[in-house]
């Protein structure tokens, strides 16, 4: 059953209510940072994917350039906070996907209250315009989320020192429930070692696009030297032991496997604090 309101499953692609965290360089070079969001507690993450048409890519592009004042009061009013979008090719086909967090305690109350507003009626016409015609794609695909920890929650990020970064590899079919299984039972250091390399708020989702698996990861860098905290991450031993059984469950795409990564960037088209 899904019981959500037109409007944010086009707009904020809603999921479900509730690794190798490698920094790829062209990711945090693409996902520059405009505002520093805080860390809260009891918010609920989403993701979703929806198919972009490939004739109206630079028509999205423009239109979540700039989120309108109006709609980005409301959207804040409804207590959605960190509203990030993403865009990615992918098999030919062009994908916007959003992440984004609910910290109110009624969702049905304040996600129908914005469907009555003009702007945001507007608005969602202008986002659900973009997409493929129907029938042509699989709709609006709910992100599952496989991973999550806080990570670095004590340190407190401003502009100079924040970045948000999203990231996609593939999953094997063969090797999911193992990948289930391992993230589901973290070990301790990995763990230690996402928080001391100053990343938080750090998510892993799983979509099926199409009859292929990807994982999909949001995370939060608030450190102050990317490079070295990188480094430090892939020097760990723990690491290195927890990468031979995700690295075996994961199919990296061809941009990232020409590299010899396991995860590839995305590229950040607009962000709503």
């Amino acid at each position: 059953m899904r019981a959500i309101p037109l409007l944010l499953s086009c707009v904020m692609l809603l999921g479900a209510a509730i690794g190798q965290s490698e920094r790829s360089p062209a990711s945090a070079d693409k996902n520059l940072p405009t505002q520093a969001a805080p860390m809260s507690t009891g918010v609920k993450r989403h993701l979703g994917v929806m198919e972009i048409a490939t004739t109206k890519l630079d028509a999205c592009k423009k239109l979540l350039a700039a989120i309108p004042e109006d709609v980005a009061l409301q959207l804040k009013s409804a207590h959605l906070r960190n509203l990030t979008g993403f865009l990615k090719e992918l098999g030919g086909k062009h994908y916007l996907i959003t992440y984004f967090e609910y910290a109110g305690n009624d969702w049905e109350r304040d996600t129908g209250q914005l469907e009555k507003i003009p702007a945001i009626s507007a608005w969602q016409k202008s986002i659900c315009e973009l997409e493929v015609a129907p029938g042509e794609s699989q709709g609006i695909i709910d992100g599952e989320e496989v991973f999550f920890t806080a990570g670095a929650t004590e340190v407190v990020p401003t502009p100079d020192k924040y970045a948000r970064i999203g990231m996609i590899t593939g999953l094997k079919p063969e090797k999911e429930a193992e990948y289930r299984t391992l993230h589901a039972t973290t070990w301790p250091g990995v763990l230690k070692g996402i928080k001391d390399c100053n990343d938080r708020n750090f998510s892993i989702n799983l979509v099926d696009l199409d009859g292929h698996l990807y994982l999909i990861g949001y995370l939060e860098y608030v450190g102050k030297n990317p490079d070295a905290d990188a480094a430090a991450g892939k020097a760990l031993p723990v690491n290195k032991r927890w990468w031979k059984f995700t690295d075996a469950c994961q199919q990296p795409l061809p941009a990232a496997a020409a590299k010899g990564e396991i995860w590839d960037g995305m590229t950040e088209i607009y962000h709503l604090n």
